[in-house]
């Protein structure tokens, strides 16, 4: 008689565990939220502790992407009023190196720093985002100069381990439909994300280059900075060689 009480009391809790596992969380800003019959009893039935050893995430892949410096290259189709940028390669470096301002190569058109923020909307349903490369976007059109004349256009970000590619690409877009550049002109981007820099930030440097430059016979910085590859971040300018590629394995 037990028995024949017992399990459909237990079928009963299993069906309400399941069935809440699949409801959607509740969210976060309600604080005062009173917990539900169903999550009472899903705290009720739960497995049995298990003797796990604790894992060290400076290990293995995650540890070796935290120590990295992540680069992403692409290049951007453009024409009057379109910009598609497209990502083709991912490199790894052990750090970035800083460069002196005088050993720049081409012309710095503008810098730009981007805050990425988040306001809560409250009681309301409204919420404003605020994407740290977008911003960087807006913020460098203050003191952006031409590129009617370049042959060669290179955008650089910079930030750190937390930037977001598609937020990259989307700042690549708007950035390009702010340039003054000509149809025929080469547009390429790069990405930095490395932990040493802050996060939810991102740095902006876009550099004209009048002439394609061939840096095949250089080496090192030159050969970096004659590609246009410079990162400007708090007053200072980085860049990145292909000396310090890691070949790492995790």
């Amino acid at each position: 008689m037990m028995l024949q009480i017992f399990l459909p009391v237990v079928a009963t809790l299993l069906l309400a565990t399941i069935t809440t596992a699949f409801t959607p969380p509740s969210s976060k800003y309600c604080p005062t939220q009173q917990p539900t019959e169903s999550s009472l009893l899903k705290a009720v039935i739960r497995g049995d502790d298990l003797d796990l050893d604790i894992i060290d995430w400076s290990q293995g892949g995650v540890g070796l992407a935290e120590a990295s410096v992540i680069k992403i290259i692409g290049t951007i189709q453009h024409s009057p009023g379109k910009a598609n940028p497209t990502p083709t390669d991912m490199i790894r470096y052990t750090g970035v190196r800083e460069v002196s301002s005088d050993k720049l190569n081409g012309r710095i058109v503008c810098t730009g720093r981007g805050i990425e923020l988040y306001k809560d909307p409250g009681e309301g349903t409204a919420k404003e985002v605020t994407l740290a490369p977008l911003d960087a976007v807006r913020d460098s059109m203050q003191g952006m100069g031409t590129t009617q004349d370049a042959a060669k256009v290179v955008i650089n970000f910079l930030g750190g381990d937390d930037l977001q590619m598609r937020e990259v690409l989307d700042a690549c877009e708007q950035m390009v439909l702010n340039l003054d550049v000509k149809t025929g002109a080469k547009i390429s981007f790069n990405s930095i994300a490395y932990k040493d820099f802050p996060a939810d930030q991102a740095w902006l440097t876009v550099v004209d280059l009048p002439e394609v430059s061939d840096a095949q016979d250089l080496r090192g910085e030159e050969k970096a900075l004659a590609e246009g590859e410079i990162y400007f971040f708090d007053g200072k300018y980085y860049t990145v060689i292909k000396e310090d590629i890691t070949t790492a394995v995790a």
